[in-house]
């Protein structure tokens, strides 16, 4: 585990970006980073809107952690803006970044673009390891008891994890072993099995914030 102050970084997180940087030949992994960078700053300033702090963020193999410091409670509908902010950053950032490559006629701006569309479109994923799921639960929870929203988040979760495992067979068969939509299930899988085993809402990504 390396340490930069706040920032924490895992040995797993090291080692997907080294893959990664290995097998990219185009140079995406780059934008691919600071989009997640954008991403993150959204749930960020979100959190420092609402009164929160963060005392670290951790970047680990399943995306980035961010813990908060103990005190003041956030209600359910701060906890759906924070939840929802990143994703809506992502998707500010790709709309910039179309008009910024038409401008300056800049085709990689077009990939910068992409990825920032596609982290936040795929972030608000109505599943517990995604924002989306986060924002799902949350509202939920303002409207009924702490049991039937995880009730609720699970199964949404279940559902997803089953397209996406029937998807990526049927993608891994018919594009030449492609094994991207099956990481995807992977990813949810693992979202729920961290679920029974006792995980808060958003166990992949999760914040750990403190509610009200």
């Amino acid at each position: 585990m390396l340490c930069f102050g706040r920032i924490h970084i895992s040995s797993g997180f090291i080692l997907l970006c080294a893959v990664s940087y290995y097998f990219d030949e185009t140079g995406v992994l780059l934008f691919v980073l600071l989009g997640a960078c954008i991403h993150e700053l959204g749930h960020y300033f979100a959190i420092r809107l609402s009164g929160g702090d963060i005392e670290a963020v951790h970047l680990s193999l399943f995306g980035a952690e961010m813990r908060m410091k103990s005190g003041r409670g956030l209600t359910p509908w701060q906890e759906i803006v924070i939840s929802l902010a990143g994703p809506s950053a992502s998707l500010l950032a790709a709309g910039i970044s179309v008009f910024a490559a038409e401008a300056f006629r800049c085709d990689r701006l077009y990939f910068f673009a992409g990825a920032n569309a596609l982290l936040g479109l795929f972030n608000l994923l109505p599943a517990g390891c995604f924002d989306g799921g986060r924002a799902v639960y949350f509202f939920m929870l303002g409207h009924t008891d702490i049991q039937t929203a995880l009730r609720i988040q699970t199964a949404l979760t279940a559902v997803m994890a089953a397209i996406f495992i029937c998807a990526g067979i049927l993608v891994f068969i018919y594009s030449g072993y492609n094994l991207s939509v099956l990481a995807i299930s992977g990813y949810l899988t693992y979202g729920l099995a961290a679920h029974f085993a006792g995980g808060r809402p958003g166990t992949c990504k999760k914040r750990r914030l403190h509610v009200k």
